[in-house]
């Protein structure tokens, strides 16, 4: 790819990452700075972007595409959303990949290595991290909130089930 196809696309997936909501609020010059501490994954269907158990510092951005979440065989989740993020998990605690990702169609996703960004200046890194994780925790508090909303429906039917099993 020539430098001016390459700065076109750069500057497109700047607009895309401009579209997600945590990032809306930062400048184009700080996107540039994160953006050099990311790179961009694509990713063909079926192709597994990371294996769950698997360790890792990269966290995802969606760009474009669709991919599954899958724990011990099971599909638990598809992404879809500009801006989703995933494998964060891992990084947030130091543990292993909690799930696996793989690919549904054609994938782009940008990659941010948070080892890149501890090495930052003090600044920048303390910036980027804020970034990043206040991301994290309306992302985490919109899967508490619908897994909350899962286990209650479960609950009442289940209560329902019980019910409707009682002899009468």
């Amino acid at each position: 790819m020539n430098d001016d196809a390459f700065l076109k696309s750069n500057d497109e997936i700047i607009k895309q990452l401009m579209r997600i909501p945590v990032l809306k609020s930062v400048d184009g010059e700080d996107l540039k700075e994160l953006m050099d501490a990311s790179r961009i994954g694509n990713y063909q269907s079926g192709e597994v972007i990371f294996e769950e158990g698997s360790t890792g510092k990269m966290i995802f951005y969606l760009i474009s595409g669709e991919v599954r979440i899958v724990k011990g065989g099971n599909e638990l989740l598809t992404l879809h959303r500009t801006g989703d993020v995933f494998g964060e998990m891992g990084p947030i605690g130091g543990k292993t990949r909690s799930a696996s990702i793989e690919a549904i169609g054609d994938v782009c996703c940008v990659e941010i290595d948070l080892s890149v960004i501890d090495k930052q200046s003090r600044d920048d890194t303390r910036k980027f991290r804020y970034l990043i994780f206040r991301g994290f925790a309306e992302i985490l508090a919109s899967r508490l909130q619908s897994t909350t909303e899962q286990m209650l429906a479960v609950k009442t039917e289940l209560a329902q089930l019980k019910k409707s099993a009682k002899p009468h």
